[in-house]
């Protein structure tokens, strides 16, 4: 082999090394790529064990609740009904939520009023009797029948009658203070049943007046 030979061999040597190899830039973005999905994968397992297994009282992005809601619970437990010790006695049931209608409860006759009426002269005059209707204390009361029934209309009877001064200085006082002009109408009249009802009821709160009858009704 001649100089010349091994030279123009060396210099294709030397021309290789000094040469770079290109980069394979599909390959290394495939890499990161893969890499980029386990480091996710990874953090999002950690991530789920966190907020499963570390106690609820660690600081978590969010909270998974593994029985019902409390409200949900709560409501439950309520229309549970509460176990009663044997020979325990049904309570008594409660008033219904609307009223009963009219003549279903209590009746009480306040009797006859005669009084003047607030017109400027005093000459007009009213005369009106009044009966209240009374809600029972106990909604059991629409269960009796006989002696029990009467026994429960008399003790309510004798109660409201113990009180009846009281009903007869509010309806003297309330209906002397009208004149003529506000109760001579229909209208007149349905308000002034609503008055009483709601002083009544406010004087005493112990009661539950439903209804006011006018069994009779004068003015002059």
């Amino acid at each position: 082999m001649t100089e010349e030979t091994k030279e123009n061999k060396n210099k294709k040597k030397a021309k290789s090394d000094g040469e770079k190899k290109p980069l394979n830039i599909g390959g290394l973005i495939v890499k990161l790529l893969v890499a980029l999905m386990v480091a996710l994968l990874l953090a999002m397992i950690g991530l789920g064990v966190y907020i499963f297994v570390f106690p609820d009282d660690w600081p978590k992005p969010f909270y998974v609740s593994m029985g019902p809601p409390a409200a949900e619970a709560a409501g439950h437990a309520e229309s549970e009904p509460t176990p009663k010790p044997a020979g325990h006695a049904e309570a008594a049931p409660e008033l219904p939520a609307a009223l009963p209608l009219p003549g279903e409860g209590l009746m009480f006759d306040t009797g006859t009023k005669i009084v003047n009426l607030a017109d400027p002269g005093g000459r007009r005059y009213l005369k009106i009797s009044i009966v209240l209707e009374y809600a029972p204390h106990d909604a059991a009361f629409y269960t009796l029948v006989g002696e029990e029934r009467t026994a429960e209309v008399t003790l309510f009877a004798e109660e409201m009658n113990s009180k009846k001064p009281i009903i007869d200085d509010l309806f003297n006082t309330l209906l002397s203070s009208k004149t003529y002009d506000e109760i001579y109408t229909v209208e007149g009249k349905e308000l002034l049943r609503m008055d009483i009802v709601a002083r009544v009821n406010a004087l005493l709160p112990t009661e539950h007046l439903m209804y006011v009858y006018f069994t009779e009704f004068v003015v002059q």
